[in-house]
């Protein structure tokens, strides 16, 4: 998150309605900080990790899937060469797309059914990161129906989440009202909502006008 200028708050109504754009002048990553994490906060962030493989770079993905066991126990050499992998992608799309007018949604990979997850839920029950996980959960899932991409595609996605711990069903929310938030997704042109689809590990699709019917299968199905 330090790195792409990007300054919001919540608003009840929906995620990050309000903000503005300001680069800072540095940014540290001291990769110490994390052995201070609750365990809960410090998973959460291994979700944005997870999302820029995914859409992103399929080598960095297989890399976050051998470094698993590490990652769970912190070992700082793979914390360091993990993080370096994942900021050096985020900049790369920043840097050809500072304001977010079209490359720069690849990073929402998740975050449309995310978002509207955490607003329905009171921005309470779910860290951020684990509302992206649930979001890229059902997102894998709308990609599969619309046969954008294999049921593979989707399994090794879930896998990986639920072996760094991160929550991928159970929403406790009724579909419905997840597509209602999503109609206020700041992402939205004309009404129309944008979903970051991948059709395989390291690739993505922009695709609008899902059809609502997928949207509520893959919803009904995190339960």
């Amino acid at each position: 998150a330090s790195i792409g200028g990007k300054t919001a708050i919540d608003h009840p109504r929906a995620k990050n309605l309000i903000g503005a754009f300001h680069q800072p002048r540095l940014v540290l990553a001291d990769t110490g900080a994390l052995q201070t994490l609750p365990e809960r906060e410090y998973r959460s962030g291994l979700a944005e990790v997870i999302k820029h493989g995914i859409v992103l770079d399929a080598a960095y993905f297989d890399e976050v899937e051998r470094s698993a066991a590490a990652l769970a126990k912190r070992e700082p050499e793979t914390l360091e060469r993990i993080v370096a992998g994942s900021c050096r992608l985020k900049a790369s799309v920043i840097e050809r797309d500072e304001q977010e007018t079209e490359l720069r949604h690849v990073l929402n990979y998740g975050h449309t059914i995310g978002h509207a997850i955490e607003a329905v839920t009171g921005y309470a029950r779910f860290a951020h990161g684990e509302a992206v996980s649930l979001g890229m959960v059902a997102e894998a899932g709308v990609a599969e129906r619309l046969g954008l991409a294999a049921t593979e595609t989707r399994v090794r996605q879930v896998h990986l989440l639920e072996t760094m711990g991160l929550p991928v069903r159970e929403v406790g929310e009724a579909p419905e009202r997840v597509i209602e938030a999503m109609a206020r997704d700041k992402k939205g042109k004309e009404g129309r909502v944008p979903f970051v689809l991948a059709p395989e590990i390291g690739r993505f699709r922009i695709v609008f006008d899902v059809p609502k019917p997928v949207i509520l299968e893959a919803l009904a199905e995190l339960g």
